[in-house]
């Protein structure tokens, strides 16, 4: 709940709320060691810190995020977090390393859609890509 919250007031430009959202949820998760949860709560943290001056905080986020998000088994998370990291190397000029990431959570999707078959939603997960 507190990092859906947190995604909300970040779509609505409360980057402060969204943070505390994220410390919230990561509070929560961490001690029972929810890993989906704390998944969540650290790209949340990363994507608020993705504004100038803050991008080094929102790599090591996104990092860690990410080196839980890969053995987790949750693909939602995993290509969540790739988007993440793209826009991350988008905004410190990496074009290349946001590709190959973007990339990634392309390939994530289109294996959960293959996964699904025919269920009517399989094709919503590769659409949803990212530009």
């Amino acid at each position: 709940m507190f990092s859906s919250l947190g995604e909300l007031a970040l779509e609505r430009g409360q980057p402060e709320e969204a943070l505390r959202y994220a410390d919230e949820c990561l509070e929560l998760a961490a001690p029972a060691n929810h890993r989906k949860n704390i998944v969540k709560a650290k790209r949340l943290r990363g994507e608020v810190f993705n504004v100038p001056r803050k991008l080094q905080n929102a790599e090591v986020e996104l990092d860690e995020a990410l080196a839980i998000a890969r053995p987790l088994g949750n693909p939602p998370q995993l290509w969540k977090t790739l988007d993440a990291l793209a826009r991350l190397r988008q905004a410190q000029n990496r074009p290349r390393d946001a590709e190959l990431y973007f990339a990634e959570a392309a390939g994530a999707r289109q294996e959960t859609a293959v996964r699904m078959g025919d269920h009517p939603l399989a094709n919503r997960f590769v659409a949803n890509a990212q530009p």
